[in-house]
């Protein structure tokens, strides 16, 4: 992001300078040399601002189509801000709902055909699992599951392994180790096979 895009996203934002410094550590002075153009705009901030100049310029389309917004998610939206965030259930409700309700499913059709959001900007372990997460949706359906309990179970085991391998380095605790980072793997993938086939199962049975 150059010096002029970054004022036009600042403008896009209603944002001041003092907005900008406020939300990213910054002073004044730092958000306006941004914008001249002395200091070069950080990527983090630059994908911050990019990210939700998207998500501004979607809400503005989805205004502008003149479809009408639904009163139950509205509804649920303002409950859950009440709390901060929604739980597994709501979730759930939420998806449920959006399935059957024909006003939702317009909305969805239509934003569908919007350009897709960027990745939401994350740095760090919250950046790591943002970026596995994205692969992991790009699978089938069956096989997100699979990939999950690999990965789960994988993860464990290095922590595990990582902490019996610093406090006693042995040859015979480094094979151990070997051992399980291909056992386990294996047994989260399964697991995550018998979830799928369990889900499969139990939508055969309760349609939705």
């Amino acid at each position: 992001m150059n010096a002029t895009e970054f004022a036009s996203a600042r403008h896009r934002l209603q944002l001041s300078h003092i907005d900008i410094a406020a939300e990213f550590g910054l002073t004044p002075e730092i958000a306006a040399e941004l914008e001249r153009g002395t200091i070069p705009v950080p990527r983090s901030i630059a994908r911050d601002l990019e990210w939700r100049v998207a998500a501004a310029d979607r809400d503005a389309a989805m205004e502008a189509s003149g479809l009408p917004e639904c009163g139950w998610i509205r509804e649920w939206e303002e409950n859950v801000a009440q709390r901060g965030r929604p739980s597994s259930k709501e979730l759930q409700a939420m998806d449920r709902h959006a399935q059957s309700c024909p006003v939702c499913q317009a909305r969805i059709a239509y934003a569908e055909q919007l350009p897709a959001l960027p990745p939401y900007p994350a740095t760090g372990i919250a950046g790591l699992v943002q970026a596995v997460t994205l692969q992991i949706m790009r699978l089938p359906e069956w096989a997100r599951p699979v990939a999950t309990g690999a990965i789960l179970f994988a993860a464990y085991t290095v922590v595990r392994g990582g902490l019996a391998l610093a406090s006693q380095p042995t040859p015979q605790n480094l094979a151990n180790f070997g051992i399980a980072m291909i056992i386990s793997p294996t047994l989260g993938a399964l697991c995550g096979l018998m979830y799928t086939a369990f889900k499969r199962v139990r939508r055969s049975r309760h349609p939705a």
